[in-house]
């Protein structure tokens, strides 16, 4: 139960930082355990297409995201023009 209420917490508070663009690297990293493992689980249990389609699109993204970082639009870019 505890490693369940771990891993919501990192998935909400890592959502809410690549929302902002803060720390966005780190926090896709952290959240692309989460993400694999949701993906993997679809071929486990009963397989649903519309989840698995859910979950590849949301690694794909996160991959993308650690390669190419927040963008312009982001608060790391932001303080990053600022010094």
């Amino acid at each position: 139960m505890l490693i369940i209420h771990i891993v919501a917490f990192a998935h909400m508070v890592g959502g809410i930082l690549i929302v902002f663009g803060l720390f966005t690297r780190r926090s896709v990293l952290i959240q692309i355990p989460i993400i694999g493992y949701a993906f993997l689980l679809n071929f486990i249990e009963i397989f649903n297409w519309s989840n698995t389609i859910q979950s590849g699109i949301c690694l794909l993204l996160c991959l993308f995201f650690v390669y190419f970082g927040g963008g312009k639009h982001s608060a790391d870019y932001n303080f990053k023009m600022e010094q």
